[in-house]
Order: structure tokens, then C-alpha cells, then sequence
């Protein structure tokens, strides 16, 4: 058998061998935003195991709940009329499926499969071990929304697990993979209100994006593009062949297609003074500075004699994106904007009407990333080692 026959061979079967994927998993720090001082936890399907200092420490049936409460500097875990103080401990799922809710400051989350806790400083925090299929569909419930085509879920499946897998190493200092908000990637909960979420992430398990080189891609998204996406070095500095600017008519009719801002002409002239632009100069000028209305993206603010980062401005005006007009009426200046987001990427209200327009998800995916490819994970794998 050649070689490239037998690479050929090896690619085709490890494609369909997805099944060992569930070996991976991630620590992801729940509740991440939030300075925990006291937590329940209710353990709603399965059976699960305390341990801490590497011996088991308690057993708990399904609808068993623990408290944990800072105290000093370590947790005080109470559960079946006694209490322990510990500084790190785990819940370990001793089942197949293993859920268990977790309330904190008012807020109840239900995650699967394992929960650690441990002390940092004077409060403590969550950290959900979960296979990794698990967690793309609990990211794509948190991410993508309820109402979407299955093509839709299925590319944000995609998305949401190259991603991951690309980022890995993100919060390897603070001794986990991700965090569980926008940072990373959205994490709420487990996937359970919309069965097509879990459809979708089986049915697409496995399945990565990669550049020519077999690398994954920084698999960005935005909510809404406007009606034209970025550059990656528009946004941040650093070009990358697949994250290529494209028109985009799909999304010019969604939600967060258009925006407005309204400021006074005093705000507008002191925020333009901050930056270094003195509005007071001759009629012309303040002309050019209360009027600008460019008829695709730019990147930057031309001032007379000055230029500002559209990306600053969105920044420091807290915009919804950095693609807009500016024009003034009366008293007023009329900040009047297009899409939601960086713009670098795939354009999910984009996305989700090329769906619904019936266009496949590796049709859109190619569409917002140019020139890359859908690998399954075994298979790169494979190639790699090679």
C-alpha cells in the first residue's frame, strides 16, 4: 500500500471514528464573574462522590444538595448533618450522565458531568471538568440563541469547538482552559432547552476548522456585520489569510442591523477636544466634524489634521460597532450605525438567514472564512503526528 494511499485510508476512517472524542475534556470556570462566597449544589441526576486530599469522602444520591461557605481562608462544606472545611475539593459523576445545579447569589445553573472547588483569596471558585461535546452544546445554547435553523447550530457547533480547542491553553496560569463568559466563550449551562442544539453538535462531532496548513483557525464571530465584515488587521492588527473582509446582504434586515446614538453638540465638541480636535477653529471645520458620512467601512476618523481609530471611538463612545455615520441636527449630533460586534469573522444574523434560506453549514462557513477547510479532529490529529 502507498503511502498517500494509505494517509488517504487512515483520513477516511479516523472521519468516521468520532466516537473516541469523548475521552476530551476541559475545565471551564463557571460563574467566573462573580466573587463566590457561598454556593449550593444539588446533585439532579446521577450519582456523584466527594473527594479531597485524594480520598473519597462522602457519597451522594440523585436530589442529595451540599452548602459551601468561605470561611477563613478555607470552605466549610456541609451535607447529611455534618460539615468539613476543605480548600480544594471535587464532585465526582460516578454514571454515564451526571447533572447537578448550582445556585449562587440568587443565580441556579444547571451543569454535567464533574465540579471542583477551590480556594483563591478570600472566596473560591467553580470549575465544571466536561467532556468536551458537552460543553460545544451548552456554549452553542449560550451563544447562538433558541431560534435557528439546525444548519445554523450545527456551524456554530463547529465555530464554538475550534475555538475551544484553539484556546486551550488561555487560562493555563490560572489553572484552568476557559472561563465561561464572553472572554472565552459564552457557558451558561448545559444544553437541555432546544433538542436541535444537541442534534447538531452529534451530528457535526468532531468537526474543526483549519487554515491550508492544517492549523485551527481563530474562529471569530460577531452578531451582526452591517453588511460588510473586516479585515482581522482592521480590527487587530495582524492579517490572517482566512479572516478576509466580505459583503455580507444577509444581515442588513436583522435586529442589530442598524443603531443610533444621540449627544448634544456640547458633549460632542468635548469629547473631540479630549481626543485633540479643537472644534472651535472656522465654519469649515466644525463642517467636517459634525458631518461624516462614508459610504462603506472605515477605519479610521479623518479630523482636519488628525485621524482617530473608528475601533477607539467605539470603544470609548461605548458603541455597538465601528461602522457609522455622524451627522448633526439642531443641537444634536447623530451618531447612526450599522451592525453589532468587531465585524472580523462570521456574521451569525448572517449566518442564521443563510440557513433559513436553506444553504448548508459548510456553504456559510466558507462564505464568512476564505479559503479553509473542515477537518474532524482524529484526523488531524493523525496528520499532525505524521
Amino acid at each position: 500500500m502507498s503511502n498517500c494511499f494509505r494517509k488517504a485510508f487512515c483520513f477516511i476512517a479516523l472521519f468516521f471514528a468520532v466516537h473516541t472524542l469523548c475521552a476530551h475534556q476541559v475545565l471551564i470556570h463557571v460563574f467566573s464573574l462573580k466573587t463566590v462566597h457561598s454556593a449550593t449544589v444539588n446533585f439532579s441526576r446521577g450519582a456523584y462522590s466527594l473527594w479531597a486530599e485524594g480520598a473519597e469522602v462522602a457519597h451522594f444520591a440523585q436530589g442529595e444538595t451540599v452548602k459551601i461557605l468561605m470561611e477563613g481562608t478555607k470552605m466549610r462544606v456541609s451535607f447529611q448533618g455534618t460539615s468539613k472545611l476543605l480548600s480544594h475539593f471535587k464532585f465526582v459523576g460516578e454514571e454515564y450522565l451526571n447533572n447537578f445545579k448550582v445556585g449562587v447569589a440568587g443565580e441556579l445553573r444547571t451543569y454535567e458531568d464533574n465540579l471542583e472547588c477551590k480556594v483563591e483569596g478570600k472566596s473560591f471558585v467553580l470549575l465544571n471538568r466536561v467532556e468536551l461535546e458537552r460543553y460545544i452544546a451548552g456554549v452553542v445554547e449560550s451563544e447562538a440563541g433558541l431560534r435557528a435553523a439546525p444548519e445554523y447550530f450545527k456551524l456554530q457547533a463547529i465555530l464554538c469547538r475550534t475555538y475551544a480547542l484553539r484556546n486551550l491553553d488561555r487560562h493555563a496560569v490560572d489553572g484552568y482552559n476557559l472561563c465561561d463568559n464572553v472572554h472565552c466563550q459564552a457557558y451558561y449551562s448545559k444544553s437541555y432547552k432546544i433538542p436541535a442544539i444537541l442534534k447538531a453538535t452529534v451530528a457535526t462531532n468532531g468537526l474543526v476548522i483549519t487554515d491550508d496548513k492544517f492549523d485551527l483557525i481563530n474562529a471569530t464571530f460577531h452578531s451582526n456585520c452591517g453588511g460588510e465584515t473586516c479585515n482581522s488587521e482592521d480590527v487587530w492588527l495582524t492579517p490572517l489569510p482566512y479572516l478576509r473582509a466580505v459583503k455580507d446582504t444577509f444581515c442588513i434586515k436583522s435586529k442589530n442591523a442598524r443603531w443610533k446614538k444621540v449627544m448634544t453638540q456640547q458633549q460632542w465638541a468635548k469629547y473631540l477636544s479630549n481626543l485633540g480636535v479643537d472644534k472651535s477653529l472656522d465654519s469649515v471645520v466644525n463642517e467636517e466634524v459634525v458631518y461624516y458620512s462614508p459610504a462603506n467601512r472605515q477605519f479610521s476618523f479623518y479630523f482636519p489634521g488628525k485621524s482617530v481609530k473608528t475601533t477607539q471611538m467605539r470603544n470609548d463612545l461605548k458603541l455597538k460597532s465601528a461602522y457609522f455615520k455622524v451627522e448633526c441636527r439642531n443641537d444634536s449630533v447623530y451618531l447612526q450605525g450599522k451592525g453589532y460586534g468587531h465585524g472580523v469573522g462570521l456574521c451569525q444574523e448572517g449566518a442564521i438567514q443563510m440557513a433559513k434560506q436553506g444553504y448548508a453549514y459548510n456553504q456559510i462557513i466558507r462564505y464568512y472564512f476564505t479559503g479553509v477547510f473542515l477537518v474532524n479532529l482524529n484526523a488531524l490529529e493523525f496528520f499532525k503526528e505524521e
